[in-house]
This record gives structure tokens, sequence and C-alpha cells, in this order.
């Protein structure tokens, strides 16, 4: 990974412990002698209108897990019918986790001189990038583009670095999103650079 993209990414992490909007557990295998790891990969998503996402999958944020491999990811959507009993038990099974209650897994607090570590990666500025997406002043609340005029970032807010250029595709993807009111899925390929379109977005998502 390009070392430059790495700390920026290392220091979205710890921007995000330092203002207590992230927590970090370690799952542990209870046998020291257990042969592999905690490998699961799960996500859970909601929002202030009780709507809930939750995907389970297997790949891995790796050359060989993006590009090389054969993977499988499964998608499910509190609006989609049939698919709440999912839904309850992936939350189930994850809260059951966090509180550590998983046979043969043991969980644990992110250690302290792990946590400094992280926290020293934290940039005392973020990059000022491009505004890619600026809300229109008309009543019906439409969003517009402009690309070519730069502002100014609260400290506090993260943003992608100013060597990071968007491909044209993925300009689109945020066009898109804007003109949507800023509702909708990104639906981009595997390795398109669906994160960093993301990232785009989070200074203007309030």
């Amino acid at each position: 990974m390009n070392n430059t993209l790495q700390n920026f990414q290392f220091g979205v992490l710890a921007w995000l412990l330092s203002k207590g909007l992230l927590e970090i557990k370690l799952a542990v295998h209870q046998n020291p002698h257990q042969r592999g790891i905690y490998h699961e990969k799960l996500g859970i998503f909601g929002d202030s209108d009780d709507n809930v996402v939750v995907f389970t999958g297997s790949a891995n944020e790796s050359a060989s897990g993006l590009i090389d491999n054969f993977e499988c990811m499964d998608v499910f959507r509190s609006w989609r019918s049939g698919d709440d009993d999912r839904i309850a038990e992936k939350i189930e099974d994850f809260q059951r986790l966090w509180q550590n209650q998983t046979p043969t897994l043991e969980i644990l607090d992110f250690p302290e001189a792990a946590r400094q570590s992280l926290l020293r990666l934290r940039p005392t500025q973020f990059s000022v990038m491009e505004k890619l997406a600026t809300k229109s002043q008309e009543p019906q609340g439409n969003y517009s583009v402009q690309s070519s005029q730069p502002f100014e970032t609260p400290s506090f807010c993260p943003t992608t670095p100013a060597w990071l250029h968007l491909r044209p595709y993925q300009e689109q993807a945020i066009a898109n999103w804007f003109a949507n009111q800023g509702r909708g899925t990104l639906k981009m390929a595997t390795g398109s650079g669906k994160r960093t379109t993301e990232l785009q977005l989070i200074p203007h998502i309030h």
C-alpha cells in the first residue's frame, strides 16, 4: 500500500478515536494453542429513521483479496421483505461478541499503549481539499457539483489529501449522490475506489 495513503488512513482512524467516535476491541481464541485467528467480517449500519443495513462477507482489503480472490458478500436491508430475521440474527451475534459472550473467543479492550500509539498519528489539521459538491440555495434543496472552487475545511473534519485525485467515474458518482438529495448506494466494482469516494463525502454530511 502507498505509504502516504496508509498514513492518511491511520490518521482518519486516529481522529475518530480522539473524538470518541471509534471504539476498538480485540477478539482472540480462548485457547492460545488454537490455530487460526478471528477472521469474521460483519458490519451493521443504522440511521435516525430506524433503517438498518447488515453485511457479512469474506473479502480482505489486500491485493490478493481485492484482485485475485473469488469472494462473496451478503447484504441485508430492513426495508426489504424477508431480511428481518437475518438482520436480527446478525445483530444478536454481534452483541454477544461485543459483550464477550461468544463461545471459544475472548474479547479484550484495546490496549492503552496501542491506543496512545495510534493517537500519535492524528494530524493536527487535515489537508485542504477541493469542494466537490455544494448545496444549492434553491428552496428545493437541490445539490450541484463545483469541483474547481477550493474551501477551507475545519481542522476537526477529516478530508482527502490534496495529492489524491478522483477519477471521472468517482466524481460522477458523487454528483449523482448529491443530485439525489444525498441518498443512495454507491455501486462500484471491487478495487474501483468506493472508500475514497465515500471519504470525499464526509465533510458534506451534517
